[in-house]
């Protein structure tokens, strides 16, 4: 039974008892119940840190690099060559409703573009 402080062996000669760590070779056949896998923990690589500043020691220690980025400026609807937001000065991008599925970006099928111009008259009846 493990508890604080228990010793555990491990090796091909060691005993066969509760607890001990023996190679599959080494167990005797018949009813021996082994389990396989790794220790827990033992491939990860992010470790949980309770403050950020040790966290900030352990990535500079390393060649993993943040994101160089922001992705906040980018839009989602257009194609990933495209993502950047563009000026403010362009023109709508306006595609027919017949255009092929890959170049359906923007305004589809547009009635009327620009800015609204003169005044619309109210005929009385």
């Amino acid at each position: 039974m493990m508890h604080t402080g228990a010793f555990v062996y491990g090796g091909k000669k060691v005993t066969l008892a509760v607890d001990n760590v023996i190679p599959v070779g080494q167990c005797p056949e018949g009813s021996a119940r082994a389990t396989i896998g790794i220790i827990a923990g033992g491939g990860r690589i992010d470790k949980p840190l309770i403050k950020a500043r040790p966290c900030v020691l352990q990535v500079q220690g390393k060649t993993l690099r943040l994101a160089p980025y922001s992705w906040c400026g980018y839009e989602p609807r257009r194609p990933p060559s495209r993502r950047k937001k563009p000026p403010a000065h362009r023109k709508a991008s306006i595609i027919a409703r017949s255009a092929v599925p890959g170049q359906k970006i923007g305004l589809i099928a547009a009635r009327r573009t620009g800015p609204l111009r003169g005044t619309v008259k109210v005929k009385e009846v």
